[in-house]
């Protein structure tokens, strides 16, 4: 992937671009790697990478962020592949590389809770990382089993204890809709995360996104013209007992911090 070249960042105005863990300020996305070795059911990208992961090296990232910098001024960037911390001699690597070039940046990345160790995170802290993205998806192993997260609730808590006892933010992804969600799996998802305390929650519905294992398994009963409808907010093919409807209720009434009350 070295090979590649940059983005031809300058036909564009980088400050036009930017990501809320900034509050609005210019932000660049940069890709690390691509694909991922999970086979979480919901991924669009499973299909396209077939589980295989491909590198960057270190300095090669690094090189990139620092051209973005001299070019732009731009200092907040976004680590956008699937799993930045698969590999931990790799983040090591491009935490030095910042920290070798005293590079004065800011980014965050995604990350898996499961994955998290303490010496890396530090580090990872130290070389400018503000948050880590983290996928929890549910706090309820059934489900978790079910999209095949390869992953516990006691393995998600662990982690994120170590992300709190370093002072490094975390944000928490989720996603409701699966076939066994009900009013308590999903108020053990909410009380999962008051425990741990993130920077913020996305709530996403299930959806089976052409490209992923999800999408294969029920093609057959879709109907094409509804793919336009098909994001991660709000769906119109809902998997379990609740509607599209439901689930954008239910949506809705978990942003607003006043209530818990889910049934529907």
């Amino acid at each position: 992937m070295d090979d590649l070249p940059f983005p031809e960042r300058h036909l564009l105005n980088p400050k036009l671009y930017w990501d809320i863990s900034y509050y609005g300020l210019p932000t660049t996305w940069i890709l690390p790697a691509r694909g991922c070795p999970f086979d979480c059911i919901f991924c669009a990208q499973f299909d396209r990478n077939t589980k295989s992961v491909r590198y960057r090296s270190a300095k090669n990232i690094v090189d990139e962020m620092e051209s973005v910098v001299n070019d732009s001024g731009v200092r907040n960037f976004a680590f956008f592949d699937e799993t930045f911390n698969l590999y931990d001699k790799q983040v090591k690597a491009i935490c030095n590389e910042i920290l070798a070039r005293k590079l004065r940046v800011k980014w965050w990345c995604a990350a898996r809770a499961d994955l998290i160790i303490e010496e890396t995170a530090r580090l990872m802290k130290k070389a400018g990382c503000i948050e880590m993205r983290v996928g929890l998806e549910s706090a309820n192993d059934e489900v978790l089993a079910y999209l095949r997260k390869d992953i516990t609730v006691e393995k998600i808590r662990r982690g994120l204890k170590i992300l709190n006892k370093v002072g490094l933010n975390f944000s928490l992804q989720c996603i409701f809709g699966s076939p066994m969600e009900n009013s308590t799996t999903i108020r053990n998802t909410m009380e999962f995360i008051k425990e741990v305390g993130p920077l913020f929650v996305s709530f996403n519905v299930l959806t089976p996104l052409p490209g992923s294992q999800l999408f294969e398994e029920i093609k057959n009963t879709i109907d094409i013209n509804a793919l336009n409808s098909f994001d991660i907010l709000h769906t119109d093919f809902p998997l379990g007992t609740y509607s599209g409807t439901d689930l954008a209720g239910i949506k809705k009434r978990l942003i607003l911090p006043t209530t818990l009350a889910l049934d529907t």
